[in-house]
């Protein structure tokens, strides 16, 4: 996995702008084998979700601490946290963790329990600092 952000290569390209040279996509077609994956890979700066959103000028770096973070609210979005409840923040941990097929497999719910304990204890501090 790489930087603060732990992606893993295959899940950076659709956040970093790198698209397969052979179908113009990040993400394999319906029924494409895992030959996808070996490329060949092209870095296209409008396909650079991150650096449009933070506005830079260079291509997206996995290990700088801004943009990892960044990229990782979107995956998160992404994967269903944007509804805000609880249950589906959980969910997009789970997901980040396991991918969509195995988010729901009772065997990795304590990855998903563990997130929304420090969400919880995050939110504690937080209303604590803010006097509520």
């Amino acid at each position: 996995a790489m930087g603060p952000g732990q992606f893993i290569p295959s899940t950076w390209v659709c956040y970093g702008g790198f698209v397969n040279a052979k179908t113009s996509t990040c993400s394999p077609p319906s029924g494409a084998d895992s030959s996808f994956w070996q490329g060949p890979w092209h870095y296209v700066a409008s396909k650079d979700r991150v650096r449009k959103l933070l506005g830079g000028s260079s291509p997206s770096n996995p290990w700088d601490a801004q943009t990892a973070i960044m990229a990782t609210a979107m995956l998160m979005a992404d994967n269903g946290a944007g509804k805000r409840t609880l249950a589906a923040e959980r969910l997009a941990a789970m997901r980040y963790f396991a991918g969509w097929a195995g988010a729901n497999k009772p065997a990795y719910a304590f990855y998903g329990d563990g997130v929304m304990e420090f969400a919880a204890k995050f939110q504690r501090d937080i209303d604590l600092l803010a006097g509520s």
